[in-house]
């Protein structure tokens, strides 16, 4: 028989802090020698500077709690220099104890809202960028001004959102606004020398990606303004967040009308940030044009290069009709040469360098199907309609040698959706590349 042991608050408390407990430490890669950065501490995350001399640090505060996960308990970003001294204290964040934010009072939602946030290494190695808005006026007998979000109108003005530069030794001294905006700020991807950044912001359903030179942080140059589009910029584990093409709601006009996202690259620090022409002048749009009759055209992805400071569009690649094609690395600023990724629903995944003038492709990978009873297997798809009227498709794989008329074993696999009318269903196709 089995002996079954169970812990105690404490001894589960203990042997929490116990693995989640770290030592941050610098390994020489040739003598192998280990350098320790501070004391252990119950670490999260490290981000370190480009140049090597501080790092971000966010550790898992106490107390700990029973009734959510580990991923709720609250946490602390620090900065630390080399020798593990905390520098500054960079954002708090609470215990999540609910996921109804009705359930959180009004004056953490007002401390949340205000907190500096999305704190990322500047590319050029100057020293971090964050986002910090301002705080909402107090309004005696509203518990809900802090959530307005910059909104105007009968609550007041706008509240400015702010993009700053924090430069070492990180005092109040050398803290510089980059940019302000009367919107809430979602996202933003710099480029190489930081020197300018693409913005995305999204403001009354409607998202909006623009370009601001930091010279001149007046001027915006619109990129692309569409409603129903949520708009985002950048990508990655951290910093500033974004990616997604949005569009999933009830305007399927917004959704055919996807602009693509900023292209990006690996910058000279090793972060992502945008690609930019050699001169300068022009950005990429990626993405994938989805078609209305998707049943008989596939998804096709695209890059249109754009004229940061007009905005004018121009095609540089587009998918063939017949084979699903995206651009998957870019060989160099000019987009001339590019590495592009080509599958159908007989073909595996495969890359081709492409001429980007001239079309013309050569293999690199050289992919092999391993599973061509897969690959090649007849594949139908069914309209079937139920008896309340609704329409809705079944798929149905046959081997590759089928004959019509054999009767053969069959496994039937469901899932259960869920939609509120036959149109929320329909929307789910649409992306499928058949």
């Amino acid at each position: 028989a089995g002996a079954v042991t169970l812990w105690s608050g404490c001894s589960a408390k203990k042997q929490t802090e116990y693995y989640i407990t770290g030592q941050l430490a610098l390994i020489d890669a040739s003598s192998g020698a280990v350098h320790r950065v501070g004391q252990p501490a119950m670490i999260d995350d490290v981000d370190p500077s480009p140049d090597g001399k501080y790092f971000r640090v966010t550790v898992v505060d106490k107390p700990f709690y029973y009734i959510v996960p580990l991923a709720s308990f609250a946490r602390s970003q620090e900065l630390w220099d080399a020798t593990g001294r905390t520098v500054a204290r960079l954002a708090e964040q609470p215990a999540r104890l609910t996921d109804d934010r009705d359930d959180v009072p009004a004056s953490e939602r007002a401390a949340a809202d205000t907190v500096a946030r999305d704190f990322t290494w500047l590319p050029d190695g100057s020293g971090l960028a964050y986002l910090k808005q301002d705080p909402a006026p107090n309004r005696a007998g509203s518990d809900s001004s802090a959530e307005s979000g910059g909104a105007p109108g009968a609550r007041g003005p706008r509240r400015k959102d702010h993009l700053y530069a924090w430069a070492p030794p990180f005092d109040s001294a050398s803290r510089k606004e980059l940019l302000a905006s009367d919107n809430r700020i979602g996202s933003v991807l710099f480029s190489d020398d930081a020197k300018m950044a693409f913005v995305a912001e999204n403001a009354a359903g409607t998202g909006h990606v623009y370009a601001v030179y930091f010279a001149q942080p007046e001027k915006r140059y619109t990129i692309w303004r569409l409603r129903g589009l949520d708009a985002s910029v950048g990508g990655g584990r951290r910093g500033f967040f974004g990616g997604g093409r949005g569009g999933t709601g009830a305007d399927s006009v917004t959704f055919y009308e996807n602009p693509g996202s900023i292209m990006m690259k690996p910058g000279r620090s090793g972060a992502d940030v945008a690609l930019l022409s050699p001169d300068g002048n022009f950005a990429y749009l990626q993405g994938v044009h989805y078609d209305k009759d998707w049943e008989h055209h596939a998804p096709r992805g695209f890059v249109d290069r754009v004229e940061i400071r007009t905005g004018r569009k121009t095609s540089v690649f587009e998918g063939a009709p017949d084979v699903y094609e995206t651009v998957t690395a870019a060989l160099d600023d000019s987009l001339s040469r590019v590495i592009v990724e080509r599958q159908s629903p007989t073909m595996v995944p495969d890359s081709y360098l492409r001429d980007v003038s001239s079309g013309q492709m050569k293999n690199v990978t050289g992919n092999t199907d391993y599973v061509p009873e897969f690959t090649h297997a007849q594949r139908k798809r069914i309209w079937v309609t139920r008896a309340d009227g609704y329409r809705f498709l079944v798929n149905l794989t046959l081997p590759e040698d089928y004959k019509e008329g054999t009767r053969l074993p069959a496994m039937f696999w469901f899932y259960p959706y869920e939609y509120t009318d036959e149109g929320g269903y329909l929307r789910t196709l649409r992306t499928e590349n058949i």
